[in-house]
């Protein structure tokens, strides 16, 4: 996957449009569109802006690997990869209702 779908899934799944993404990375949305389509590349400084607000690996973000690397190093990350898959099938469907929620309220203030 390479860098502009990277940006654009980025943007799409924290329900963002171009120029909101534009204001994030102090560009216009322009130049956001032209990230997503691979037509002209943001600065170093625009992918520490990403990198820190989205809590990405910056290794993935500028790989062609679909695959996200977990930070371990960073306790929220840990927390949420190991509920993922230890005990998944054990938690009530009410207990993951609450967490799905409280994750979505924890996103929607970042």
């Amino acid at each position: 996957m390479n860098f502009g779908k990277k940006l654009k899934d980025i943007r799409q799944s924290n329900n963002l449009s171009q120029e909101d993404m534009g204001e994030i990375l102090f560009t216009t949305q322009g130049n956001i569109s032209q990230y997503e389509t691979n037509a002209r590349k943001p600065s170093i400084d625009q992918i520490k802006i990403l990198v820190e607000r989205f809590n990405l690996d910056a290794n993935w973000l500028l790989s062609n690997n679909e695959d996200q690397i977990v930070n371990f190093y960073d306790q929220s990350t840990c927390n949420i990869a190991a509920l993922k898959t230890e005990n998944y099938y054990s938690i009530s469907s009410d207990k993951i209702a609450d967490i799905e929620n409280k994750l979505d309220l924890i996103i929607s203030k970042l």
